[in-house]
C-alpha cells in the first residue's frame, strides 16, 4: 500500500514488473518511467487506487502470458509508446489475457506508429486473439470504438458494461502529475461502490 515507482530507466520492465505472481497494489503511484507496469503469467494483478501517468517510450501497461488484471479506481494517463502495434496506456500482447476496468479513467495516452510518426490517441491495444476485457463504469477515450486490434486479434472477447463514457475527466493539474478530479468532471460521482 502507498508505493511509488518512479522516474526508472531501463531496456524491459524499468517501473514495475510482475512475472507468476498474485498482487495487490493499492494506493500506487507509478510515474516517469520507461514503462510503468509489465506483467507476465500473473494468476492476478490487481491495482486500485492508483495512478499510471506519464511513462516514456515504452506505454503504461504491458500484459502477456495469460494474466489475469483488475483495476479498480485507478488513473491511466499521459502515457506515450512507439511501436508498431499501439497500447500506450495498455498493450495486451498475446491472447489469454483477461483484464477489467472498474471506476477508472483512460485518457491522453499516446501512441506514435513507429514507421509513419504519426502520434494517435491509443488506451488499449490488443496483439492477438483469445483475450477478454470487460469495462464497467470507466471514462475511456475514444470508447468502445477507441480501442485497437491488430491482425492477429480478431476474435477477442469484449464486454462493454453500464455506466462507462469517452470524456475529457477534467484532471485537475496533469502537467504536475495532480490527476484529482476538478469541479464539474464528467467522472465525479459517476463510479460504482460495488462490482
Amino acid at each position: 500500500k502507498d508505493i511509488t515507482v518512479e522516474n526508472c530507466v531501463g531496456t524491459v520492465a524499468s517501473g514495475l514488473m510482475s512475472i507468476g505472481s498474485t498482487i495487490d497494489l493499492d494506493s500506487a503511484r507509478i510515474t516517469g518511467n520507461n514503462r510503468g507496469l509489465d506483467v507476465r503469467s500473473s494468476a492476478r494483478f490487481t491495482l486500485r487506487n492508483a495512478i499510471v501517468s506519464n511513462n516514456g517510450i515504452g506505454g503504461g501497461i504491458w500484459w502477456s502470458n495469460a494474466s489475469l488484471i483488475e483495476l479498480v479506481n485507478t488513473t491511466v494517463a499521459d502515457n506515450k509508446i512507439t511501436n508498431h502495434y499501439g497500447g500506450a496506456g495498455i498493450f495486451i500482447a498475446d491472447g489469454s489475457n483477461k483484464v477489467t476496468s472498474v471506476n477508472s479513467i483512460f485518457y491522453n495516452n499516446l501512441w506514435t506508429e513507429y514507421n509513419t510518426g504519426i502520434v494517435r490517441p491509443n488506451s488499449i491495444s490488443f496483439l492477438y486473439n483469445s483475450s477478454e476485457l470487460t469495462v464497467a463504469y470507466s471514462d475511456l477515450e475514444g470508447g468502445r470504438e477507441g480501442l485497437k486490434y491488430f491482425s492477429g486479434s480478431s476474435n477477442v472477447k469484449v464486454n462493454w458494461l453500464e455506466g462507462n463514457i469517452s470524456e475529457d475527466p477534467l484532471f485537475f493539474l496533469p502537467v504536475v502529475n495532480d490527476y484529482h478530479l476538478t469541479n464539474g468532471s464528467p467522472c465525479l460521482a459517476s463510479g460504482i461502490a460495488r462490482f
